[in-house]
């Protein structure tokens, strides 16, 4: 296994360095390495502006002949931009009625009229796998704007401008391709990143937590075990969601092991996890509010066992 580099734009087009391992003939990339959201301090959120054209420059980087598989990991970004941002990277173009190019970001989507692949297509003959973090599909009240717009930063103005995109977006690939996309589940992942590589390269989309278990022994690890201890930053209704944590704490309750989720702090809809047999959560923020993480993290632990 190699481990390479390549210079990609992060969400406000500004370029950085991005890591990537090649095993034989496969490339394994994470979308965050361009687009995460923790590349941006507090006060450059730009959730209308912010896009997806790095994941493409990490695409463009592995387009080459001894691939021949490509697993893209996409979650935690700060874009809403359905992936047009890794289309246009990747030599697509993106136009309005008026035949000119649609602004970069999720608040252009609204003008897309149509799509246009570049000749020859890139990643030709090469499998995609889009290895997801979240089962929310591209639209609705559940899909990528309504539900993770809002922590990127958009207010509830910018989230319906973002959805109204969106669903745009899979009205075009609708009409292009015949593919129905807004409700797919899984395609809300990374701001509807899956939208266009299912479109255009039929890419496979699994489960990116499945993926990495199977490959650890998961299932037969947690056989042999009495407890669970595990944790998240922020514990709420999206951890059950399809991510990683939730998955590890629905099957370890499934199979009636006691688990100890232990988190930095609660969001709406944490109540969900303890609902679950044998679960307790414990919130440092929550246990001791006026101490430092550290110390707040040691006192929550304690907690998770009483």
């Amino acid at each position: 296994m190699t481990y390479n580099q390549t210079a990609v734009r992060d969400p406000l087009g500004r370029w950085l360095t991005a890591s990537y391992l090649v095993h034989g003939l496969v490339a394994i990339l994470e979308s965050a390495m361009a687009c995460r959201l923790h590349l941006l301090e507090p006060g450059e959120l730009c959730p209308l502006e912010a896009s997806t054209e790095g994941v493409g420059d990490l695409l463009r980087a592995v387009d080459r002949p001894d691939i021949e598989s490509i697993w893209l990991g996409l979650g935690g970004s700060a874009t809403t931009d359905g992936g047009t941002g890794a289309l246009r990277a990747l030599g697509f173009r993106l136009l309005q009625k008026d035949g000119s190019p649609i602004p970069s970001g999720g608040h252009g989507l609204r003008m897309l009229e149509r799509i246009e692949p570049p000749e020859p297509l890139p990643l030709q003959g090469k499998q995609l796998v889009l290895c997801v973090d979240v089962r929310n599909p591209l639209c609705g009240s559940e899909g990528a704007a309504r539900v993770f717009a809002p922590q990127k930063g958009a207010n509830p103005q910018q989230v319906e401008l973002l959805e109204a995109g969106l669903c745009r977006l899979a009205e075009v690939i609708k009409r292009q391709t015949g593919l129905e996309v807004a409700l797919m589940p899984g395609a809300g992942a990374a701001g509807g990143m899956p939208a266009g590589f299912i479109a255009f390269w039929n890419a496979q989309m699994v489960s990116g937590i499945e993926w990495l278990l199977r490959h650890i022994r998961w299932h037969e690890r947690l056989l042999q075990a009495d407890l669970l201890i595990t944790g998240e930053g922020q514990v709420d209704a999206q951890t059950l969601m399809g991510k990683g944590i939730g998955e590890l704490v629905k099957q370890a309750a499934a199979l009636g092991k006691r688990v100890c989720l232990i988190g930095g702090r609660f969001g709406t809809g944490w109540e969900s996890l303890e609902q679950l047999p044998g679960v307790r959560v414990v919130a440092a923020q929550q246990v001791a509010p006026d101490l430092l993480p550290a110390e707040a993290l040691a006192i929550a632990a304690q907690f998770a066992y009483l």
